[in-house]
């Protein structure tokens, strides 16, 4: 895809890494070398007390400059696909979510990707059984609530008799991967750039449930979708933001030399 806005930066990580506070100062950078504002769009849905708090303390830890744009609000927070079908599938939260890229003028920040993912995964996915999984993040990473979120609850979306497939014409990932372009091409004409916050679960434990190892499978390719489009991606580990692409191309790490030497740090990949 061919950039003609600010430059879409991915950052990526665990959960409580530090990738949120991470992608705020970057933001806050950013904003004040172009010259522009802030646009903090929040994917996440305060379900419960808990929730909510952790959305506030995270509303009060950025600047009061910037605005924020709730997406999915005024539907069912849960279900993000039930609004609209798309030409793959019904993509209704991501079409929102593009449409509101599509209006900004000032740097956009979204967080979180993997909370976009989780409520089109909760109107598509019809898995036998109860979604569960995480419900938040530490406070201290600043996703919380806004960034947080799994699938959960009854699935929807399915036509009574048939399979995954048949109720979308196409297969999940297939599905998923239309809506990400979408939201991606959207980004792309953001003229003072966008940057999205995401999470890394593919670290961690194998899911039990197969709606979990499905939400796993599916956030991971949404992840490549970005980040091949990313101008710079992050990922953030214990606090410390590590490059992984600059400049459109990735980076590749020397290894650390024999005998204990200093490693080189980042250089380009070599062209091909």
């Amino acid at each position: 895809m061919t950039m003609r806005g600010g430059g879409l930066f991915l950052i990526t990580g665990g959960s409580a890494s530090g990738k949120s506070l991470f992608a705020e100062r970057l933001a806050a950078r950013l904003s004040d070398e172009r010259g522009c504002g802030v646009v903090y769009l929040a994917t996440g849905w305060a379900e419960d007390r808990e929730m909510h708090k952790r959305i506030e303390a995270h509303r009060r830890r950025r600047p009061l400059g910037w605005r924020t744009v709730e997406i999915g609000a005024g539907r069912d927070a849960r279900m993000g696909t039930e609004v609209g079908v798309g030409p793959g599938g019904p993509v209704g939260i991501f079409e929102e979510a593009a449409a509101r890229l599509g209006e900004a003028e000032d740097l956009v920040l979204m967080d979180s990707l993997g909370t976009l993912v989780a409520r089109w995964m909760n109107g598509i996915d019809p898995s036998a059984g109860e979604f569960g999984g995480e419900s938040g993040e530490d406070p201290d990473d600043g996703a919380l609530g806004e960034s947080a979120g799994r699938p959960r609850g009854k699935p929807a979306g399915e036509s009574p008799g048939k399979s995954r497939e048949e109720s979308l014409g196409v297969f999940p990932g297939e599905a998923l991967v239309q809506a990400v372009d979408l939201l991606v091409a959207a980004a792309l004409e953001v003229p003072a750039g966008v940057i999205v916050v995401t999470d890394e679960v593919g670290w961690g434990l194998v899911p039990t449930y197969p709606s979990g190892r499905l939400f796993r499978d599916l956030l991971g390719t949404a992840n490549q979708r970005v980040a091949e489009a990313a101008e710079e991606v992050y990922a953030v580990i214990a606090g410390i933001p590590v490059p992984l692409k600059a400049g459109g191309r990735a980076l590749q790490w020397s290894a650390r030399r024999p005998g204990g030497g200093q490693a080189k740090g980042p250089a380009r990949r070599p062209e091909r």
